[in-house]
Order: C-alpha cells, then sequence, then structure tokens
C-alpha cells in the first residue's frame, strides 16, 4: 500500500511517499511544494493545487493522510495554513484518493509513542523506523512523512507494527503494559531504599500517583500554576510520611498530627528546629517562588538600559539575569554548608536536603 503524507501550508507544503507491505516498510519519495511569498494567495494556492495533482498522478498512492489544523497564538498563520489544508483536500477528492486526517498529537503518539514529544524526537524517531541515514529535509518533509507512519499505523495498512514496538521499548506498547511498567519500577525503587514496608508502601504511593496523572494530565494543565505547585507539594509531603516512618504505627500517628487529629509536632522538637533552620527555609522559600527571576530581570533591565543596539542590549541584560541567578544560588549552597555543618546529628542523606 502507497500512504502520501502531508504537512499541510502555503509557503511550504511536505509531502512523503511510503510504501508498506507485509512486515516492511520504506520511503519511496520526499520533498515540498515551495510558493513564492510575493505572489497572491489566489495564485499559491492555485500553483498547489496544481503540483499536488500532478504528484498524485505521478506517485499513484492509495491513501492520502494529512495533518490536522491546530494553532493557539498565531491566528493569522493559522487562516494561511487553512486556506492551503482546504485546497489539499479538495484536490484529493477531485483526483479521488481516500484521505484521512490525524491531529499533532496522534501523529507522535503513533510515531513516538508520547503524544507530547519534541519536534526533534519524531523526526529522528521517523529516520529510525524508514532506516534513513539522515533526517529529511527540509522539516515539511520529514513531518510528511511522519504524518504517512501515523496512518499506517492507526489507519489499518500493514506497517511493520512488531518492528515498531521493538524500536520504541516496552513503556509504549499501550497503557497496560506503561502501567505494569510503572508498578515494577515504583516497587523496586521502593525495595532499593531499604527492605521495610513503608518504602515498598511509598514506591506504591507514587506508582497510583503516576498512573493517575497520567490519565488526566490534559485536565491538569488546565489548573493555574500555583494550584498545581500547592497539590504537587501535598502529594510529596505524604510520600515524606510515608518514607520517614518505618511502622504502620509511625505514619498513622504522623498522619493524625498533620491533619488535627493526634499530637501535635510541637512537642517533638519541631518547633525548636524551625527555629534554628528558620534562615535556611527563608533562602529555600524565596528561592523556590518567581522572586529570584523578578530580580535578575529587573538588575538586568537596569544594566542594560542606555545600548543603542537590541542584540548588544539583549547580551547584556541575559548575562546579568544568569549571573543575578547564579550568586542566589551560591548564596542557598552556602546557608546549606552551614546548616549542616553546625548540626551535631548525621541523618540521611535525604533528610538533609
Amino acid at each position: 500500500m502507497r500512504i502520501l503524507g502531508i504537512d499541510p501550508g502555503v509557503a511550504i507544503v511536505g509531502f512523503g511517499l511510503i510504501e508498506t507491505e507485509r512486515s516492511a516498510v520504506r520511503m519511496l519519495q520526499y520533498g515540498a511544494i515551495n510558493t513564492s511569498a510575493g505572489l497572491p494567495l489566489a495564485t499559491r494556492l492555485v500553483q498547489i493545487e496544481q503540483d499536488l495533482t500532478q504528484l498524485i498522478r505521478q506517485f499513484q498512492p492509495d491513501e492520502i493522510a494529512i495533518e490536522e489544523l491546530f494553532f493557539s497564538k498565531n491566528i493569522t498563520t493559522g487562516i494561511a495554513v487553512a486556506h492551503g489544508r482546504g485546497v489539499i483536500l479538495c484536490t484529493a477528492e477531485k483526483m479521488g484518493v481516500p484521505i484521512y486526517e490525524y491531529t499533532p498529537m496522534q501523529v507522535k503518539q503513533a510515531v513516538v509513542g508520547y503524544g507530547k514529544a519534541e519536534k526533534e524526537q519524531v523526526m529522528e524517531m521517523t529516520r529510525r523506523l524508514l532506516n534513513l541515514k539522515s533526517v529529511p529535509q527540509p522539516d515539511d518533509a520529514a513531518d510528511a512523512l511522519a504524518i504517512a507512519i501515523c496512518h499506517g499505523h492507526n489507519g489499518g495498512s500493514r506497517l511493520p507494527t512488531a518492528a515498531l514496538a521493538e524500536i520504541r521499548g516496552g513503556n509504549r506498547r499501550g497503557k497496560a503494559r506503561q502501567i505494569l511498567n510503572l508498578l515494577a519500577v515504583w516497587a523496586l525503587t521502593g525495595l532499593w531504599h531499604g527492605a521495610s514496608w513503608n518504602f515498598v508502601l511509598w514506591g506504591l504511593y507514587f506508582f497510583v500517583l503516576l498512573s493517575i496523572e497520567k490519565q488526566i494530565a490534559p485536565k491538569l494543565e488546565t489548573l493555574p500554576f500555583i494550584v498545581r505547585n500547592l497539590v504537587t507539594m501535598f502529594f510529596v509531603l505524604i510520600g515524606w510520611v510515608l518514607f520517614m516512618n518505618t511502622s504502620l504505627s509511625g505514619i498513622g500517628s504522623a498522619f493524625a498530627a498533620m491533619f488535627g487529629g493526634g499530637t501535635s509536632f510541637a512537642g517533638s522538637g519541631v518547633s525548636l528546629q524551625l527555629k534554628n533552620s528558620l534562615p535556611l527555609l527563608l533562602t529555600c522559600l524565596i528561592g523556590s517562588s518567581v522572586l529570584p527571576r523578578w530580580f535578575g530581570f529587573i538588575w538586568s533591565g537596569l544594566f542594560g538600559m542606555g545600548r543603542s543596539d537590541r542584540r548588544g542590549a539583549a547580551t547584556v541584560k541575559k548575562g546579568i539575569y544568569l549571573a543575578s541567578v547564579f550568586l542566589f544560588l551560591i548564596l542557598l549552597l552556602w546557608l546549606c554548608t552551614v546548616s549542616l555543618v553546625g548540626s551535631t546529628s548525621s541523618p540521611s542523606m535525604y533528610a538533609q536536603f
């Protein structure tokens, strides 16, 4: 089966032709349709229609796969791409070739095994799947080949799914296999910290959290930044309770104290520890906020003013910003060192940070 993948556009329309037969897939041709920016939009659309018609007649594809339109910021570019995409859909229909549409996330999931993979990862996996010496150029052609592979994998054609799974690895062979791998990894991670039930519970706890997070990740990303940070720190603190208490009774007492149902932590020396570590805690609190970034931006803005060239001003601002953040990290490292040197106890590595 011949599949023609198309990455829609107006200035550049990438195309890639692959052929699948039994358990083999090979690249036949790839390239791009280029239109001049100086031409009227209508003229450029006509050129896309004519060139695509010629490609279909030359390659004789059985099916065409195209990426769905997706844009979130540059609406002007999105509208232009929509014009080109409409011409491509119309041309495929006129030529009698079945056309299938896929979202960018579907393409990434099919090629890399992860719907939020970076563009470079998709291009590299495309090269490996097609046994090419280098990544196809231009990028639009590589994207078109990835779209064709996506259709071959999802559209019922005979792509080498066994070879694809072997390249991807076990974590990308479906959700059930992914969850099984997470269970194995986190159970072993817990045992690696010590042969105690609290470490096993700690590992299983994070296994459950990660499994849930992978299912509802898109919804979590819609929450405000501060809410996501607070939720993360809440569950991290719960995990520390499991990690630091070697007995189930100790875990229960800690949870009771945390949620107001037991003895307060104040009587166990925690108040004194907080008082002695107050400078370090305040520094960590400031360092985990946006204040260091604001500090860097303010200083870079003050010292970057007065330059006539924008590139030079940008370079100075970036340098001052990085220097400000670096100095803050040096201060934090110094405070941590002073705290550890002045301590009379020698707790575990995790408890020191």
